[in-house]
């Protein structure tokens, strides 16, 4: 409806700056791969497999990564 807050009628500034404020609070961030490894590990083996694939357990490929996310050990990427 309205983009812009000066295109807004001034009986609906109020209105619409309020509904702005409570409504509207959108928060985005960004996660580096090394924050979400084993996301990441998932997806590289997702995107190399042909079919169907279920686990019920940790699978091999992410366990590494999922005890260093667990224990909080640091995670680098050299280039």
């Amino acid at each position: 409806m309205f983009c812009r807050m000066p295109l807004v009628p001034i009986r609906l500034k109020n209105r619409w700056h309020n509904c702005f404020l409570t409504c509207f609070q959108v928060i985005s961030s960004h996660i580096l791969r090394e924050g979400n490894s084993c996301a990441d590990g998932r997806a590289n083996h997702g995107h190399n497999i042909q079919g169907v694939w279920w686990s019920t357990a940790l699978p091999d490929f992410i366990q590494g990564s999922f005890f260093s996310d667990r224990f909080s050990w640091p995670k680098y990427r050299f280039p």
